[in-house]
């Protein structure tokens, strides 16, 4: 998740540069934020992921519900946060945001779908 919001940030600092609307250290400064805060809120999601599926194992689609929904509500309340107080330039910043959030995403589904796979005891393998 920590990959997917840097290479997000890093792209977005990239295209702020390349489309003009700002300078270099202005684009890095912008991307940055956008892409921390939703690494922020990532964090939370797994940590309540690992706190509800710690509890109880049968709990985990649950906890994935509710680790995705922390993710969600944390960065983008932080980033409107931040987006206030910091006044970082918009463009950069919410693309940032965005692209790090739709990497996130991808990368949350594609480990969840592993993680929440059945999974088959001995006994059903062995009745096949």
């Amino acid at each position: 998740m920590a990959g997917a919001c840097l290479i997000a940030g890093i792209a977005m600092g990239f295209v702020g540069v390349a489309a003009g609307w700002n300078d270099a250290p202005g684009a890095a400064l912008s991307a940055g934020l956008g892409a921390a805060t939703i690494l922020i809120g990532s964090l939370v999601g797994v940590m309540v992921l690992w706190v509800i599926g710690r509890a109880d194992q049968g709990a985990v689609p649950g906890a994935v519900m509710a680790c995705t929904t922390a993710r969600m509500i944390i960065g983008l309340g932080l980033a409107l946060a931040v987006y206030l107080l910091a006044k970082p330039e918009s463009r950069t910043f919410f693309g940032a945001v965005l692209a790090a959030g739709l990497l996130g995403l991808i990368v949350e589904t594609a480990v969840l779908m592993v993680a929440v796979r059945p999974v088959r005891t001995q006994a059903e393998l062995e009745r096949r």
